[in-house]
């Protein structure tokens, strides 16, 4: 948790910097009922890890979340590879 939350630090320290944060609450807003979703489902199924009876069945869940997540992703059109190369390439401006 404190590694997630360094990393968002991070993330809104150099949107600021950058003078993007306008920009990144518009995405945030845009996509943010759909993250929110993912996140706690993500959340929660880690939880269920905590216990050492559940953690076979966190991991495997989590193992189907990444995969459903792919699949999504793909079927939208919007490929992961082509949001990590279109990350590259807004970083580059």
């Amino acid at each position: 948790m404190p590694i997630f939350l360094a990393l968002v630090g991070i993330i809104l320290i150099v949107a600021g910097v950058r003078g993007k944060e306008t920009e990144l609450l518009t995405q945030f807003a845009d996509d943010g009922k759909h993250f929110v979703a993912w996140a706690l489902l993500i959340v929660v199924v880690g939880a269920m890890g905590f216990s050492q009876r559940l953690r076979p069945i966190s991991t495997s869940f989590l193992v189907l979340i990444v995969i459903a997540f792919f699949i999504a992703s793909y079927r939208q059109g919007n490929s992961i590879i082509n949001g990590f190369n279109q990350l590259i390439q807004a970083s580059k401006t």
